[in-house]
């Protein structure tokens, strides 16, 4: 059986997450980056990856590049939109769309979907309104999208069966984001910490 474990000492970002996998070797940046291309937002970001020196302990970090203009076709015409990093929202019907229609393998859809589902009804809960409605600011920028396709990617490329974690460190204090200051872990993270009693 092919299992990871992930020590969460301080937690773990996406790119942080598919920066680990792609420093096990088994699957390379041309073969993320062909299959990211499925995604159809191509015009939307790039990606690059490089090994990196933190503490004299090196590892892989992983780049999502987002493009600042882009432009899409929609019945024949152009549109040109303008990418705000970190702040363009998708709601989760535009990101089911954009996976479902996507060329990638049905584990790996069916992988982010199930990723982005369990974010949405966290979300919903926070917000008091159904999974359905919620629209994402943060992760539903692009680089968000990026980090947990090439994360569903990665692991269905791998073949991975089973995945464990340790206890979760997950941090105090406060944060900024789209909805003002707000306690560490957000609200959205405790509420799945709790759902899935994740220790």
């Amino acid at each position: 059986m092919n299992a990871l474990y992930f020590d969460c000492f301080s937690g773990i970002s996406g790119d942080m997450t598919v920066g680990a996998l792609l420093d096990l070797g088994i699957v390379s940046i041309e073969e993320l980056r062909l299959e990211l291309d499925k995604l159809g937002l191509s015009d939307e970001f790039s990606i690059s990856a490089e090994k990196t020196s933190k503490n004299a302990i090196f590892g892989t970090q992983f780049h999502v590049h987002v493009q600042e203009h882009f432009t899409h076709h929609h019945n024949g015409e152009a549109h040109t939109h303008h990418e705000h990093h970190h702040h363009h929202g998708r709601s989760m019907a535009d990101i089911a769309h954009v996976l479902e229609h996507s060329g990638l393998t049905d584990r790996a859809k069916a992988t982010a979907l199930r990723i982005f589902q369990i974010i949405a009804e966290a979300e919903g809960a926070v917000h008091n309104k159904p999974a359905s409605e919620v629209h994402f600011h943060e992760v539903g920028a692009v680089d968000s999208i990026v980090d947990i396709a090439a994360c569903a990617v990665l692991l269905d490329k791998m073949n991975v069966e089973q995945v464990f974690c340790s206890r979760v460190g997950e941090g105090h204090g406060f944060t900024h984001c789209q909805h003002g200051l707000i306690p560490v872990p957000v609200p959205a993270v405790a509420e799945m910490f709790a759902k899935y009693s994740v220790p």
